[in-house]
């Protein structure tokens, strides 16, 4: 009977972290600046391009939710890679004439989080990066990244798969446009 129960809970937690609602939002750095970082670098929030808020639909039909503004945590995300390597890097929420050798704004094209198999998830994101001088555009990349794992306790999260895309979108796109930056 013990054995019945537990197996009964296990299966609760499992169904339960799988369920529709509201993923937190977080990003683990992946240390994708590497090198010098000239100048000063405005950094404006990213803007959430996608038509709807939901990340996707569980396979009961509910809606799943980030936890926080996705533009916001792309553009924080980018803003924690440049700082930890030491980057004089200054956040915005909003476009403006702030002093600055270079702007870094950018859109969120697509995030989603959905069911691909029973305890299965796939987060899928797509960002576009836009480097500016003097109002211009200088360079542009669009980064995309697909993480598909099991979603279960102890193992991985909703979140953990959109910490991973977000991660390799930053992992791939940041270094060309420290590039950029360096060649200004």
């Amino acid at each position: 009977m013990k054995r019945l129960i537990l197996i009964g809970a296990m299966l609760l937690m499992i169904t339960g972290c799988a369920s529709g609602g509201i993923v937190p939002l977080h990003y683990t750095p992946v240390q994708a600046v590497k090198g010098d970082c000239p100048g000063v670098v405005s950094l404006i929030k990213f803007e959430d391009e996608r038509t709807g808020e939901e990340l996707g639909w569980t396979k009961e039909g509910e809606p799943v939710r980030a936890a926080g503004d996705l533009g916001e945590w792309v553009a924080r995300a980018v803003f924690t890679e440049m700082a930890n390597d030491d980057c004089d890097v200054r956040y915005h929420e909003m476009e403006g004439a702030f002093p600055a050798d270079a702007e870094l704004k950018g859109q969120v094209l697509r995030a989603s989080l959905e069911p691909t198999e029973k305890t299965a998830w796939k987060a899928v994101l797509q960002v576009r990066f836009e480097l500016l001088r003097d109002g211009k555009t200088i360079y542009a990349e669009k980064g995309f990244a697909e993480v598909e794992k099991p979603v279960l306790p102890g193992v991985a999260s909703r979140e953990d798969l959109l910490d991973e895309a977000l991660g390799g979108v930053i992992d791939v796109v940041l270094p060309s446009i420290m590039r950029e930056l360096r060649s200004l």
